[in-house]
């Protein structure tokens, strides 16, 4: 019985290892074709947001079991208003297993240097970012999942776990 407990375990591992080469051998192997979709990510944020997103660079690169996405230039604003978020570098580290043993994507480490953040104060209190469509909307009317947040500066320290730098940052707050 030990030792069909133990081939079965010893075959479970080998089928983990499996997955996770291709994993990393597919990670490597598509990481430089990144780029081709910019467009894409911009669309798939912007209709998140409800805002318009641009990004004037991807780059992604694969080391070891560290998959890393570069982005410059990259910016989130309302029709308008002036970028809400407007950062020259961002930098962003995958952690792999906490992403595939949570389900969710997790970051093991975020740079962000040279960024802007803009974001105002609604009526009743909470934080959004400047010119978001849920600015607009009474309490009672957002989403529970809304871009909404009680205090930005929370917001810049939540990390779930990741080591967050940021580098020269404007950080601008208007009260209504």
């Amino acid at each position: 019985m030990f030792r069909s407990i133990a081939r079965k375990g010893m075959a479970f591992a080998v089928l983990v290892l499996l997955l996770l080469a291709v994993l990393i051998q597919l990670g490597r192997s598509f990481s430089p074709r990144l780029t081709d979709y910019r467009q894409d990510f911009e669309e798939m944020l912007a209709e998140r947001l409800g805002m318009d997103v641009a990004i004037g660079h991807i780059n992604a690169n694969w080391q070891a079991l560290s998959p890393a996405v570069d982005i410059t230039n990259f910016s989130v604003v309302a029709e308008g208003f002036k970028p809400a978020i407007d950062a020259k570098h961002i930098s962003m580290q995958l952690d792999i297993l906490r992403s595939l043993t949570s389900g969710k994507t997790r970051w093991r480490q975020v740079l962000v240097e040279d960024v802007t953040l803009k974001f105002d104060q609604t009526a009743s209190g909470r934080w959004t970012l400047r010119g978001s469509p849920d600015a607009l909307k009474p309490i009672d009317d957002v989403e529970d999942d809304a871009p909404a947040i009680d205090n930005p500066i929370d917001a810049l320290l939540y990390s779930r776990g990741a080591q967050i730098e940021l580098n020269e940052v404007t950080l601008q707050l208007a009260y209504h």
